[in-house]
């Protein structure tokens, strides 16, 4: 898995940090409902830790000497999460690699993911690797996007086929997204070695200004990068169009995006 073309430079990351609160807020409800486990944790990863808010979280839950390491794909990512958190913090650290990758063995007693693991192209290897890292008995938790016809990726991919665009696309290796029903995601646990505690498809709705909607899509739009400098915008508008046509709006020039989130917690055999 390559980077993603959205998260290449330090203009992406920097968009993302900004933009992200809708990531932000399914990490942090995750977290807030696992408080408990994740307390007496002593030794964490979080995988897909982007610019390290949810890292940052993950810390100030845990006792004092315990040890949480970020981790992500994209250099600029990482270099944005160690300017804001790592310097100012010993007991958190992050570091680039690629999870499907990763070569701990048997060291992590709490695992973490939030909106990271339907950019891979082999979740069910990742996974394997992901339940190698674990000591027995240690907790996962992700979060990430469910199997619904409306999520963002569908809708860019659909524009990007448009006779409007396809010709800009003649030669874009398209990326590949992963989402999965719950009992879907239950076998691939299972034939991770990971035991499911829970798995629930949550609805969940978030108010977006529809000025600022344009900035919270570019950053996870592939497509967005590929295109001529004077048609990224208007790029952006026709998904934004898209998405005004399938979503309720309010007379604050605002929508009412309506997602479901795939959230897991399952336990290393």
């Amino acid at each position: 898995m390559s980077t993603p073309l959205c998260f290449q430079n330090s203009e992406h990351a920097l968009c993302y940090n900004q933009n992200s609160s809708l990531q932000y807020q399914w990490g942090k409800s995750l977290i807030d409902t696992y408080t408990e486990i994740i307390a007496v944790s002593h030794k964490i990863m979080d995988i897909g830790c982007g610019d390290g808010k949810i890292t940052a979280n993950i810390l100030a839950k845990v006792a004092p000497n315990s040890q949480i390491i970020g981790l992500d794909l994209s250099l600029s990512m990482i270099n944005l999460a160690i300017e804001k958190y790592s310097l100012n913090h010993k007991n958190i650290s992050f570091m680039v690699d690629n999870v499907e990758n990763i070569v701990f063995e048997h060291e992590f007693d709490t695992i973490f993911s939030c909106c990271c693991l339907q950019w891979l192209q082999n979740q069910r290897s990742a996974l394997k690797k992901i339940a190698h890292s674990m000591i027995s008995g240690g907790n996962l938790f992700i979060v990430i996007p469910g199997k619904t016809p409306n999520n963002i990726f569908p809708l860019g991919k659909i524009t990007a086929a448009s006779v409007k665009w396809n010709h800009y696309f003649i030669n874009f290796v398209h990326p590949i997204r992963s989402y999965y029903t719950k009992e879907e995601y239950t076998n691939i646990l299972l034939d991770a070695g990971l035991i499911p505690k829970k798995i629930e498809l949550v609805n969940n709705e978030t108010i977006f200004d529809i000025d600022k909607l344009r900035d919270w899509i570019k950053p996870i739009c592939s497509y967005y990068e590929y295109l001529p400098p004077d048609l990224k915008e208007e790029f952006l508008n026709d998904i934004v169009d898209q998405l005004v046509k399938s979503y309720p709006t309010n007379n604050q020039n605002q929508i009412i995006l309506s997602f479901v989130k795939l959230e897991v917690h399952a336990v290393k055999n």
